[in-house]
């Protein structure tokens, strides 16, 4: 059973750890959950992510291209900033901008997810398709 409780930072780091393995990727194990705004030691231990903004996708896919992904969308993560804490800044907000950002940022995953459907069935982008689906 996995528990279901709120964690420090401390903690569900240790958890993460243990559960992702000590080198053996004999077993797979698909673990999902919701972080709110991890340290970027903890963010490093993800390996597929999947970002949402008031229920849509902004981003999925290896939790390594998250800011590269959003730096090709014109937004770039600032120099030395938590990967975890420029997602929510500018995924997140009550303004008008905000709102138009984040619409474009769906908007923009939208047509990477059409795209992944419409080549589904060659060779790399049955690997790409859904990286929750394995």
């Amino acid at each position: 059973p996995i528990p279901c409780v709120p964690w420090q930072s401390q903690t569900s780091g240790q958890y993460q750890r243990r559960v992702h393995g000590g080198g053996s990727h004999s077993a797979v194990r698909t673990i999902i959950c919701t972080i709110h705004q991890p340290n970027s030691s903890i963010f490093a231990l993800f390996d597929r992510l999947c970002v949402l903004s008031e229920g849509h996708i902004c981003y999925s896919g290896p939790a390594t291209e998250t800011v590269q992904y959003f730096s090709d969308l014109g937004h770039p993560c600032p120099k030395f900033s938590n990967p975890a804490d420029f997602v929510v800044d500018l995924l997140y907000g009550g303004s008008v901008e905000d709102k138009q950002r984040v619409s474009g940022i769906v908007d923009a995953y939208q047509k990477v997810a059409q795209d992944r459907i419409d080549n589904y069935g060659t060779s790399t982008s049955q690997q790409n398709f859904c990286y929750f689906c394995e």
